[in-house]
């Protein structure tokens, strides 16, 4: 029986006892071809190995080598490399990416910052909290009181340092003083049947719809320029028309008021209140009253006419008085030149 090779079953060479195809050695098939187990001289001579028959079920020459089985074990943990870190250059430009992204960041912002200005600022204005400005456009917006008496009273500033052609409250202007210098009470009347009992009204203005009413800043410079210069600007109502106790005027603000006035010595040590009503500029003597008790109040104006106001219904009244009420004089300009050169 022919011994076939353990590895590969391929037939055992019985004389040297190798398997051809995979080199194996049989040393039981050694044994039996030792020299006296070996053929006779005259025995033909064994087959080179190139002649050995071809192995039972070679492997086709064109087939494939198996593939390896694949490795079902999970694979190793490798440990966590932290990735360098790189600091920006600062020498190195941006990328327009860059710019284009910081660009609308920072609009973004300014426009949300904007947003809550406005927001917070509307808020304050519709609580009250701080005063709606005013715009020139002449228009004022002043509210309408309760009917009632009420109180008027002029206060001395006892800091106030006298300045040259400046009247101070303390120096005799008293009840000649067509402003109310002293505290009254007085009781709410018709303003339409006040001002037609004293004179003829030639014209009666919305201050909603007056284009000549001035506002704090303009009337600063027109009695700068009238040469009231040294004169502070006065009123005794407040930017929303109501009556008030007597402050100065901001020289900076664009607010408006329905009266303004001056007080000025001339260099007589005669007495003069000037008054900016609806843009018109009128003068009294206060000191004529003083002098001349019997007799009506005097006033200069540009116009002939003389302005008043009525803070109830908001509005100017242009009129001429009677001659038993004041007496007018009509004068081309007031100005500080026009006081001191003017004559009874």
């Amino acid at each position: 029986m022919t011994n076939r090779c353990p590895k590969c079953g391929t037939p055992i060479n019985p004389r040297t006892g190798r398997c051809s195809m995979c080199g194996y050695v049989d040393k039981r098939s050694q044994a039996n071809s030792s020299p006296e187990n070996q053929a006779p001289a005259n025995q033909a001579p064994a087959k080179p190995a190139s002649e050995k028959r071809a192995p039972v079920n070679p492997a086709p020459v064109n087939q494939a080598p198996s593939k390896p089985a694949p490795d079902r074990r999970a694979p190793a943990k490798q440990p966590y490399a932290k990735p360098a870190y790189s600091k920006p250059n600062p020498s190195k430009p941006s990328s327009p990416k860059t710019s284009t992204n910081k660009t609308l960041r920072t609009v973004i912002i300014v426009t949300a910052a904007v947003l809550v200005f406005c927001v917070a600022f509307t808020m304050l204005v519709a609580f009250k909290v701080i005063p709606m400005p005013a715009f020139g456009d002449g228009k004022m917006s002043y509210g309408v009181e309760k009917e009632g008496s009420e109180t008027s009273s002029v206060v001395s500033n006892p800091n106030e340092v006298d300045k040259p052609g400046y009247l101070n409250p303390d120096q005799g202007m008293d009840d000649a003083e067509i402003q109310n210098n002293v505290e009254k009470e007085f009781a709410v009347v018709d303003a339409d049947e006040y001002f037609n009992e004293i004179g003829n009204v030639t014209g009666k203005v919305d201050v909603y719809q007056s284009k000549t009413v001035t506002n704090e800043n303009d009337t600063q410079k027109a009695m700068k320029d009238r040469g009231f210069e040294n004169c502070p600007i006065l009123s005794n109502y407040n930017k929303d028309g109501e009556l008030i106790e007597e402050e100065k005027v901001g020289s900076s603000s664009y607010s408006f008021r329905p009266v303004y006035y001056v007080r000025y010595i001339d260099g007589q040590n005669r007495q003069w209140v000037i008054y900016i009503t609806d843009g018109t500029v009128t003068a009294t003597l206060a000191s004529y009253g003083l002098d001349n008790p019997d007799s009506v109040p005097l006033y200069l104006s540009e116009t002939g006419d003389l302005v008043g106001y009525d803070n109830h219904s908001s509005s100017y009244y242009h009129f001429t008085p009677n001659s038993d009420k004041a007496t007018v004089k009509k004068v081309s300009k007031i100005t500080a030149d026009t006081l001191e050169k003017f004559t009874i």
